[in-house]
């Protein structure tokens, strides 16, 4: 575009700006032109108002291009702001900022009493709404919602979000209100603090469920770990008992042509397993010893002998040595 016809562009989008009625004036003035109303009467308002847009005109052709550019960026911002005042007007009078769709404590009561929430309801919650009046629903059946409401956008969002955490099982559809809330904590989202308040108090604590599965999970790695600690340990204790099992059985079969044995080979925790077995197996209790009394017992033995408070190996020996049939609830008969 030239230069010239920029500046014809700049005059003529001041001339509507300051003259939107143009056209109407001119086929109000063609019509009395018809009709005859001019011939010795004063001039009409919408003679006068056509007189008024051609002064205005004419002076500004008289302005140079700086004092038109100055203009037309003052109208410019003039118009702007014009326009987001209507936005706010038109956005405020939509019934979901409405005094009515606004929740109430009462309401972040009710709901907080409730088991489960559904997204849509939740979302409305989370924006301070009365999920019995604004939900996803009825903004949509709301014709006169703009399209550029900051509050449809910012709801639209959310709702976007729920719902693709739900697809994954991040979120659930009904969903357990305290599990909402910290997600959307997660998410950094502001909440009402009436709300937070009420489901604290009627609800399930408030917590993060995937951080606490992220950490029951850690513990579990860790156990698995440990797991093979303990089947490392149980295959030695296995390999050192059947070892003397073996000599044992030499022992007795060599009783009257030997000479007298010297001192058999023991260890502080084998002589707490024969301990245990003559203890609680051999003869054998009837119901079965209770695993907990079993391990108590068999901590205060190693106790007793300065060894490591093993939760590991005192259930690694338990496993050893009860018998295959184990089972403290029944009495055998």
């Amino acid at each position: 575009m030239s230069e010239q016809n920029s500046i014809e562009d700049i005059k003529t989008y001041l001339l509507v700006r300051e003259y939107p009625d143009i056209s109407r004036l001119t086929r109000q003035i063609a019509q009395e032109n018809l009709q005859g109303q001019y011939k010795g009467k004063p001039r009409t308002p919408a003679q006068l108002r056509m007189d008024e847009r051609n002064a205005f005109k004419q002076s500004l052709d008289e302005k140079s291009p700086d004092e038109l550019a100055l203009l037309f960026e003052h109208e410019k911002a003039k118009q702007f702001e014009e326009s987001r005042l209507k936005d706010i007007e038109r956005e405020q009078g939509q019934f979901y900022n409405h005094p009515s769709a606004t929740a109430s404590i009462k309401d972040y009561e009710c709901y907080a009493k409730f088991a489960t929430w559904t997204l849509d309801e939740a979302i409305a919650l989370i924006f301070g709404k009365n999920p019995k009046i604004v939900s996803w629903d009825s903004i949509n059946k709301t014709k006169s919602v703009p399209g550029n409401s900051p509050f449809v956008e910012q709801y639209r969002d959310l709702r976007e979000m729920a719902q693709r955490a739900a697809e994954v099982k991040q979120l659930y559809d009904p969903v357990l209100p305290s599990f909402f809330l910290a997600w959307a904590r997660r998410k950094e989202i502001n909440l009402p603090q009436e709300l937070l308040d009420n489901v604290e108090k009627f609800c399930s604590p408030i917590g993060d469920w995937q951080e606490a599965h992220g950490k029951l999970k850690e513990q579990f790695d860790i156990l698995l770990k440990d797991r093979d600690k303990i089947v490392d340990i149980a295959n030695r204790l296995i390999e050192e008992r059947n070892g003397l099992k073996e000599k044992v059985a030499q022992l007795e079969a060599n009783a009257g042509s030997q000479q007298p044995d010297k001192p058999r080979y023991s260890t502080p925790l084998l002589a707490i397993m024969e301990k245990a077995i003559a203890e609680f197996f051999d003869p054998r209790r009837n119901p079965d010893v209770k695993k907990e009394e079993f391990l108590y017992w068999l901590k205060e033995q190693m106790a007793a002998e300065r060894m490591p408070d093993s939760d590991n190996i005192a259930t690694a020996i338990f496993t050893l040595i009860k018998p295959p049939d184990h089972d403290p609830r029944k009495r055998r008969g």
